[in-house]
């Protein structure tokens, strides 16, 4: 099994970055009985509101290859994709479809196999 600590992820983002998020996953992870991490965090304003997906500005940014970096995740704390109703599904899909409005140029996620953040599915948003 691959250590999810040091994984392709980590070379996206430089040094501090990832001291600093290595740092905040302990954290998060001693301190788990307070909630999800991901519902804590404040929703980015500048992208619309939609009723089943918060944008949050990523506090550990990819910022080795990316100017922006977002989390867009589920409001409903979800862990896998297949556990999403029709309906955040297709307000996903047409979010993502809409990407260019935000001057989004790259989407990424981990694999079910290696999430980051196993209880709350998340796909990271880039501005290249």
């Amino acid at each position: 099994a691959r250590n999810s600590s040091v994984g392709p992820l980590t070379a996206l983002r430089t040094i501090e970055s990832e001291k600093r998020y290595k740092v905040a996953r302990a954290q998060s992870l001693r301190d788990r009985f307070k909630g999800c991490l991901l519902c804590r965090m404040p929703e980015d304003e500048s992208f619309s509101k939609l009723q089943h997906w918060r944008v949050v500005e990523n506090e550990f940014p990819f910022d080795k290859i990316a100017r922006r970096s977002w989390i867009v995740m589920p409001r409903r704390c979800v862990g896998r994709w297949e556990k999403l109703t029709g309906a955040e599904r297709s307000e996903y899909q047409g979010f993502r479809s809409d990407a260019r409005r935000y001057d989004i140029d790259a989407f990424l996620w981990t694999t079910p196999t290696n999430p980051s953040l196993p209880g709350h599915y998340h796909e990271h948003v880039l501005q290249l």
